[in-house]
């Protein structure tokens, strides 16, 4: 199944990089707060989908938020997530 946002296409794996989840989140910046993102991004990657970086795999929608606060790879202002540019590699 394929999921279609402005300028990007999501299509329903079950093995996701975070850079494809960040570009979600970036084109959906203040859109999505704590409680509401992590089923905003099962439904747009699947609700078996588990995502991976450099540093870890497996991660569920809550855990690959949280692994993203921690790296500062997203930030809250006014309590929705936005991309934070500077800490975001280009590999």
């Amino acid at each position: 199944m394929t999921t279609t946002f402005p300028f990007m296409t999501y299509h329903k794996n079950t093995s996701v990089h975070a850079h494809e989840a960040l570009a979600f989140i970036d084109t959906n910046a203040g859109r999505y707060d704590a409680q509401t993102l992590p089923d905003a991004i099962r439904s747009a990657f699947g609700a078996e989908a588990r995502f991976h970086a450099c540093s870890a795999t497996g991660m569920s929608p809550e855990a690959l938020l949280a692994f993203l606060l921690q790296k500062e790879k997203i930030v809250l202002h006014g309590g929705r997530f936005h991309l934070n540019r500077a800490n975001i590699c280009t590999h």
